[in-house]
């Protein structure tokens, strides 16, 4: 049993912290600057045509909003891996995010017919950097859950 004091505090904090490494606060800048991309797409009508998009045409109010809404769900996602890293379904939810955010963007760029470059260059980089950290740090938080829940 634990003291009543120690269960406040959680309840409290709710195990919810300021990132507490670089790769935490990496993810906790990456996650409020695609918030602020998320919310472009929404309020713009031109944002995402001129800053990813601007080879094509392609770019309906629809397009707009689907493409906030992923991008405001992925960010949100990130944001809570970046204040809880060492909760395994948020870690694992994270890589995935950027697993596919990495993947839309290799595949527009090696078999789409959407021209994403040279404007798509900084969410496919951090997407691929996030990934490579991510991956090589998925151990170490594996193994500090696994310590923790025991």
């Amino acid at each position: 049993d634990t003291p009543a004091s120690a269960h406040s505090t959680q309840v409290i904090t709710m195990g919810l912290s300021l990132p507490s490494s670089p790769l935490h606060w990496w993810l906790f800048v990456v996650s409020l600057l695609s918030i602020f991309g998320a919310l472009q797409a929404y309020v713009s009508e031109n944002s995402l045509h001129e800053n990813q998009f601007s080879l094509t045409d392609d770019v309906t109010p629809l397009t707009r909003r689907l493409f906030g809404a992923w991008t405001l769900l992925a960010s949100l996602v990130r944001l809570n891996c970046a204040i809880a890293p060492n909760e395994p379904g948020i870690y694992r939810a994270t890589l995935w995010s950027f697993i596919v955010a990495f993947g839309v963007y290799a595949s527009e760029v090696y078999i789409g017919t959407i021209p994403v470059f040279p404007n798509a260059t900084a969410p496919f980089v951090v997407a691929g950097i996030s990934l490579i950290w991510m991956l090589a740090k998925y151990k170490e938080h594996a193994v500090t859950s696994k310590k923790k829940a025991h």
